[in-house]
């Protein structure tokens, strides 16, 4: 995102070559402006059709795209307060929620046990994928074929996937407490 003062607007007038949307946009706008040029050329030039016809409906057409383009911007103007706003807090809760679980994690476990901080490591990864493709109603194997999980082995992959690894996270916690490898007190509960 770029900070900008907004009482100097005009200076970002001449900045568009820096935009990442107008350069990805430049070369469709250019075949475009190219297949418009072709058309007008034909209708024009070769077909010899009225002039005064051709520009009463090149109006007709730019009042259409108005209207659609004005629609267009109220439905995507809207957008985030039906849903989008919810997703991304709802993301951004997950974040929240994984990086204090990871936070609690690192603070209770031993620096040398690389074992167990790997394995939360990757399963609080995991878990967020899982949620990923579960919610987006994708089957939920297809994000961990790509990528071997060994600390999936033997677990059943259907069903809610998601709700499987939060409980082998909560697994894992108790056993490495009951193994008193994380020593918990009345502070942590």
């Amino acid at each position: 995102m770029i900070a900008y003062n907004p009482k100097e607007w005009f200076t970002f007038i001449f900045r568009l070559h820096k935009a990442d949307t107008i350069q990805k946009l430049t070369p469709m706008m250019i075949a475009i402006a190219i297949y418009g040029g072709l058309i007008a050329y034909l209708e024009l030039d070769f077909f010899q059709l009225d002039k005064e016809s051709v520009a009463k409906n090149i109006t007709v057409v730019h009042s259409l795209l108005g209207f659609v383009l004005s629609l267009l911007l109220v439905f995507r103007q809207h957008s985030p307060m039906t849903g989008g706003g919810k997703e991304g807090r709802l993301w951004g809760s997950l974040v929240n929620s994984s990086r204090n679980l990871s936070i609690k994690l690192d603070a209770l476990l031993d620096t040398e046990d690389k074992e167990n901080r790997i394995f939360f490591a990757e399963t609080i990864g995991l878990y967020a994928n899982t949620l990923s493709a579960h919610l987006s109603s994708e089957e939920q194997r297809l994000i961990l074929d790509e990528i071997d999980h060994p600390e999936l082995k033997g677990m059943d992959q259907e069903g809610h996937l998601p709700n499987k690894i939060t409980a082998l996270l909560i697994n894992k916690v108790n056993n490495l407490v009951k193994d008193k490898v994380i020593l918990l007190n009345i502070y942590y509960l």
